[in-house]
């Protein structure tokens, strides 16, 4: 009788163990994700010589951009909330495309001046990105985890003036805060997906150089901020 009381509690102690294994969010998770934003970016640029002065400065517009990369994060639950870390990964870059406001003059040494004020077009290429957050998040259900966030953004950009001008590409390293929230579903007991939207507002940075077509000093100051919405999917592999 002893030894069958014992069997039975030896099944029940291994079934709540594993359901608690199947039910906890603790763990490691590799993934990946794709997201389509909207930046606003900020640029003005200008060259000058004696002669000939360029400038342009970017208007706001509604262009998106695709993004996508890889994420690994860490992660702890404690009753109901789940707090976690994690770094994300963007390789691939993109291109947006922007509209700019764009200055000409010429002749200043002369007694003929000519001057062209347009819009026309520019083009910011991102070579990469890089951001650390951390996650706060709560349980609505077993599967369902809903979640903030907050970190640091990091991106390598060039900024291009596609006109026939003397402005000169720039490139800078921009950091900005990034913040957010989203939704986390369990699939099974390690696939995850999830919907999360971040915003980042990225520092204005100051960027000198020289215009090769003027041989003169380039000044450009770059910035803005990015509003993203990505979905993503991860692998979780527990603590225990």
């Amino acid at each position: 009788m002893r030894v069958d009381i014992l069997i039975v509690s030896v099944l029940f102690l291994q079934s709540v163990t594993s359901q608690a294994q199947a039910d906890d969010w603790s763990g490691v998770s590799v993934g990946a994700f794709t997201g389509i934003g909207l930046s606003q970016n900020s640029v003005r640029s200008a060259t000058f010589n004696e002669s000939t002065f360029g400038a342009a400065q970017s208007i706001s517009d509604d262009d998106t951009e695709w993004s996508g990369g890889f994420t690994i994060s860490a992660g702890w639950q404690i009753q109901n909330a789940v707090i976690g870390i994690g770094v994300d990964l963007d390789p691939f870059g993109a291109t947006q495309q922007m509209d700019c406001r764009l200055i000409w003059a010429d002749g200043f040494n002369s007694n003929v001046l000519v001057t062209d004020v347009g819009n026309g077009k520019c083009s910011r290429d991102v070579s990469w990105s890089v951001s650390i957050v951390g996650k706060l998040g709560w349980l609505a259900s077993e599967s369902t985890l809903l979640y903030g966030l907050g970190g640091w953004t990091t991106s390598r950009i060039t900024q291009n003036y596609e006109w026939p001008s003397s402005l000169d590409p720039t490139s800078a390293t921009l950091n900005g805060a990034t913040v957010g929230g989203g939704v986390e579903h369990r699939l099974t007991q390690n696939w995850h997906v999830s919907v999360e939207f971040r915003a980042t507002m990225f520092e204005e940075r100051g960027v000198k150089g020289i215009s090769k077509e003027l041989d003169a000093p380039q000044i450009s100051v770059v910035g803005g901020d990015v509003e993203t919405v990505r979905l993503g999917v991860s692998y979780l592999v527990p603590w225990r």
